[in-house]
């Protein structure tokens, strides 16, 4: 669910510079034939217990990746610029799920696979509530 949400988020933005068909799902094994492209991944998930209990719903905080890849380093940076801006800081209706917070947590290295493309993930922490 949870990459459903920050999928939302990167879909809407207006300045994100990748199509909706380059927003994958997964980890990426391989560098994708069109560039640039976004990845999205949720690294754990986490059910709060006892904390946030609504009705039929618990607090769940999930670590969700988003990896960049391009044919370059600057555009690499840009494109995880435009992620943070779109993803971080969010919260409400979002997806169809009651959003409590989308915060930014760890950027990984700076990568260069066997064909030259360049990537770099950033992690958010989405904080939501899940339908038991």
């Amino acid at each position: 669910m949870s990459t459903l949400i920050i999928r939302a988020l990167l879909a809407g933005a207006a300045d994100l510079g990748v199509p909706d068909s380059q927003i994958l799902s997964g980890a990426p094994q391989a560098t994708p034939a069109a560039l640039p492209a976004l990845y999205v991944a949720e690294l754990d998930c986490v059910p709060e217990p006892g904390a946030g209990t609504r009705g039929d719903a618990a607090l769940v905080t999930a670590r969700v990746q988003v990896t960049a890849v391009s044919t370059g380093y600057d555009q690499t940076k840009t494109l995880l610029a435009s992620v943070r801006r779109a993803c971080n800081l969010q919260s409400g209706r979002i997806a169809g799920l009651d959003v409590v917070s989308v915060v930014r947590e760890q950027t990984g290295p700076d990568v260069t696979d066997d064909a030259g493309a360049f990537r770099q993930s950033l992690d958010f922490g989405v904080t939501y509530y899940e339908a038991d």
